[in-house]
């Protein structure tokens, strides 16, 4: 999931920048982008608040200063870099200029630009209003329009690069605003959430139907409404939130360690319950410990962990998952620095292509070869005195039918 982030991030990255001879780039439609990402920020913000936070008052407000000290450091600097680059330029900043702004209009707008917050609000209110402007229809909003021209007055109200230096910064606004919310929707009744998505869409569907067509044909809300207007965005973050709490109860309909046991239907199930009478065998000693890849985020594979729940079970052993799959070295030295695994036997479970820089990381020299992904049927035995490996033999298991004989 962190590649589709990251995906999602650089497809609204490169339609904004503009090539004079091909126009955008466009790896996806950046609003289908920014709504993808909104939803997976929900799912993600309601299991890191339900999982690591709790229900407390002091967990949310711990909750709510990560999120703000692992976004604006990086953002400030965003922010002074685009400062030099206007100075550099002679661009007039509301930093640099009062820029015939009132007072507190231009307090609110370095505000913006400093704390992000409101800025979404902001330019869904500007750019509402020069669309009307700009296509000369009836205003459906006057009171509000009017409200605003004494407020800011009226040469607050246009597009101006020095206003917010980063206008594409809304949706972190967007963003923000939700992080400050979320401790307190995340623990609501589904039955609530889902009351919110459905007000949330009917606002989205109310702005979408004067949007599309023409001016002439009643269009006479701008796209920012539907875009950039805060509870028409919302809807994706309680999505994001009911998805979560949807996964909670199937995690929660199998209290083994698997949830994906299917995944495991007919041979996989059978072979991991036939592993535990397998490694039971006396040869293999007495085993005081089970390793398996930990997934490396949410959605992440569970294979090695189902592979070995039975056998744990079975010992009454815990399934270490310290370790996800390309940390074979730091699992390694764990297993080399635990005196408790002196002497005993350790079973280790992992996705095939890395099994061999296990073997490595034990500090095997010889060449096993790859580990092939249509291999299930395998045992790897690396064999110790002390910290220095002395033998390594390939076995194979005899559970199943079609096995490999030798």
């Amino acid at each position: 999931m962190g590649a589709l982030r990251v995906y999602l991030a650089m497809s609204v990255v490169f339609w904004h920048i503009k090539d004079g001879a091909s126009g955008r780039t466009v790896l996806l439609d950046p609003g289908l982008a920014i709504s993808s990402f909104f939803i997976i920020s929900g799912f993600y913000m309601t299991m890191v608040l339900t999982e690591r936070y709790g229900r407390t008052s002091d967990g949310r407000i711990r909750f709510v200063l990560n999120r703000l000290l692992r976004i604006f450091p990086l953002y400030l600097v965003v922010l002074l870099l685009q400062q030099l680059d206007y100075l550099w330029l002679g661009v007039p900043t509301v930093f640099t200029s009062s820029m015939g702004l009132q007072f507190s209009t231009r307090a609110l707008l370095i505000f913006m630009n400093l704390f992000k917050f409101g800025q979404d609000w902001w330019q869904t209110l500007v750019e509402q209003y020069q669309y009307i402007r700009q296509n000369s229809i009836i205003d459906p909003t006057p009171g509000i329009s009017l409200w605003a021209e004494s407020t800011f007055g009226i040469n607050a109200l246009r597009i101006d690069p020095g206003y917010i230096l980063i206008g594409q910064g809304w949706s972190l606004a967007s963003e923000l605003t939700f992080y400050l919310l979320a401790p307190l929707l995340v623990f609501k009744r589904t039955r609530w959430i889902s009351l919110g998505i459905f007000v949330c869409l009917m606002i989205r569907l109310f702005f979408a139907q004067y949007i599309v067509g023409t001016v002439e044909h009643g269009a006479w809300f701008g796209p920012p409404l539907r875009a950039k207007f805060f509870p028409s965005q919302l809807v994706f973050f309680l999505i994001g939130q009911m998805s979560y709490l949807f996964y909670l109860r199937v995690k929660d309909h199998s209290k083994s360690v698997a949830i994906g046991q299917l995944l495991l239907w007919v041979y996989g199930r059978a072979r991991a319950a036939k592993l535990a009478a397998f490694f039971a065998d006396p040869q293999f000693g007495t085993i005081a410990g089970i390793y398996a890849m930990a997934p490396k985020d949410v959605g992440g594979s569970l294979r090695a962990i189902q592979t070995v729940a039975p056998l744990a079970a079975t010992l009454n052993i815990t399934v270490n998952q310290d370790f996800t799959r390309k940390k074979t070295g730091k699992l390694a030295r764990a297993i080399l620095a635990n005196p408790d695994l002196n002497d005993k036997t350790v079973v280790i479970a992992w996705e095939h292509q890395f099994i061999p820089d296990i073997v490595a990381a034990f500090g095997w020299s010889g060449d096993v070869g790859k580990w092939s992904g249509d291999v299930y049927d395998r045992v790897w035995i690396l064999d110790f005195v002390g910290n220095t490996v002395t033998s390594f033999e390939d076995i194979p298991q005899h559970l199943m039918p079609g096995d490999s004989e030798k």
